[in-house]
């Protein structure tokens, strides 16, 4: 398939300190990408396979329309190990996507694509395949600028939705990073050395849109953070359902 992502760099002189980071852009096309979550948690047995195939498929051919975000749950802390990328906000979001999606239960590791618990690589895959094969329903361009050390700025232009019913649709930003690593001394990974990518490490609460709608974000920069394994995600989905309407990401 032809990419269909361009990417611009503005030229408005801004850097990054150490990073050399400069303004950058880029459009959603004219196919749908798709947007697979992962809650996941280091106190976990399973996780790591997930973790893993998260990684490749984020890496796959066709990367460019799949948004992989992986979200750390905090619920399996209790058993000695403290997940250092989890959040209690991300286990409120996994309960909101469970009672969405009628489960009596929320678990690790689950994989949900655009809104729906999907289960089983095969199905996944599937899913992700035929989001791509379908036309976008609403364009985005995402800029994304540095003014100082601590923070980005970000802006996001939704345009041309295309959606029936009275949900309602809403967009919400992630920061997510690769190439981490923990060495685990406690837990059910005890001894094991666990690799992520797509770790989501901000999220900003949604923002109701329409076309034509300008949103502004500004995103934390902690020290911690590598900011060369850094990237932006920008998901305009249907409030209630969580279906995706469009998605699209920047790598810093």
């Amino acid at each position: 398939m032809k990419s269909w992502i361009s990417y611009a760099g503005l030229a408005l002189g801004i850097l990054f300190s150490s990073a050399g980071f400069t303004d950058q852009q880029i459009k959603s096309g004219e196919f749908k990408a798709s947007v697979v979550e992962l809650y996941t948690s280091e106190g976990c047995s399973s996780c790591p396979p997930a973790d893993e195939f998260l990684s490749r498929l984020g890496k796959t051919e066709e990367s460019d329309l799949i948004i992989a975000l992986a979200f750390h749950v905090d619920y399996w802390d209790y058993i000695g190990w403290n997940d250092p990328y989890a959040s209690a906000d991300y286990t409120q979001r996994q309960r909101i996507v469970a009672r969405v999606n009628q489960q009596s239960s929320i678990y690790t590791p689950e994989f949900v694509v655009d809104g729906v618990e999907t289960r089983g690589s095969r199905k996944i895959t599937d899913k992700v395949s035929a989001a791509y094969r379908s036309q976008a329903e609403a364009d985005i361009t995402l800029n994304v600028s540095e003014p100082d050390a601590a923070k980005l700025t970000a802006s996001v232009d939704i345009d041309n939705l295309f959606y029936e019913g009275d949900d309602k649709p809403e967009v919400y930003i992630a920061v997510f990073e690769n190439k981490l690593s923990s060495n685990i001394n406690a837990g059910e990974n005890r001894g094991k050395l666990l690799r992520h990518d797509y770790v989501v490490r901000h999220l900003s609460p949604p923002q109701t849109t329409m076309s034509g709608q300008l949103h502004s974000f500004d995103l934390p920069l902690d020290s911690t953070w590598k900011v060369s394994e850094l990237g932006v995600a920008v998901v305009v989905k249907l409030q209630n359902s969580g279906r995706t309407l469009q998605a699209v990401k920047l790598m810093l």
